[in-house]
């Protein structure tokens, strides 16, 4: 059960990835970044929706290293070149929910929580990630991520 801090964490990361993959943001720079497109499997499956974040958990390659996110459809997720990464080591974490109706919750009025998100990956994968990707200075055709 993801409670409130878990819930504003998913609209982080929901507004991250929509921000970072609309035209026009963050892009324009002289960063050499690197776009990176792939695959996330959860239990051999495609994972349908989801969420994936890069974020910096080394000293940076170049001048600047900064985070990336990609929304996941259908096991695929692309982040462009103008959005993407600069050389470094990141962190991964990915992040897929479910919509739970009329959950108890005695903290409202109602007693009730609707459509209060579930989160369906292993915190392992996500807030206690340790997995990472090493950013180089040539695009990664492939990235597999896949998820047990």
């Amino acid at each position: 059960m993801i409670g409130r801090p878990g819930r504003c964490l998913w609209s982080l990361a929901a507004c991250l990835a929509v921000g970072l993959g609309g035209s026009g943001c963050f892009g324009g720079d002289d960063l050499p970044r690197q776009p990176l497109s792939g695959l996330v499997k959860l239990n051999g499956q495609p994972l349908a929706k989801g969420v994936i974040l890069f974020t910096p958990s080394g000293k940076a390659r170049s001048s600047v290293q900064v985070q990336g996110a990609g929304l996941i459809r259908n096991g695929r997720f692309s982040i462009r070149r103008a959005n993407g990464l600069t050389p470094g080591k990141y962190k991964i974490a990915v992040h897929a929910g479910t919509r739970i109706k009329d959950r108890p919750n005695s903290g409202t009025i109602s007693g009730k929580v609707e459509g209060m998100p579930e989160e369906l990956i292993p915190s392992k994968y996500n807030y206690q990630s340790k997995l990472e990707i090493e950013i180089n200075d040539a695009p990664i055709k492939e990235l597999t991520v896949d998820l047990q």
